[in-house]
């Protein structure tokens, strides 16, 4: 917890992977909540839980969202 990630362009060249996968990848671990990001910081892994790594709790309700251009029955 609190560790430092390494930057897209490391992971990138870490792996073998473009740019783009391993950004994709950081988004992926920040919507799961593993990770956290601060622009001009960097990437951490997040502490105990909480959201955007700062000392609150999370909070337990989530919202699912759906978009439809149009509704046709």
């Amino acid at each position: 917890a609190g560790a430092l990630v390494p930057s897209e362009k490391e992971l990138a060249q870490q792996y073998g992977v473009s740019q783009i996968t391993s950004k994709n990848a950081l988004n992926g671990l920040v919507e799961e909540g593993l990770i956290v990001r601060f622009r001009g910081k960097g990437t951490f892994v997040r502490e105990d839980g909480s959201p955007d790594g700062l000392e609150h709790p999370p909070d337990p309700k989530r919202t699912i969202a759906i978009i439809l251009p149009t509704m046709k029955t």
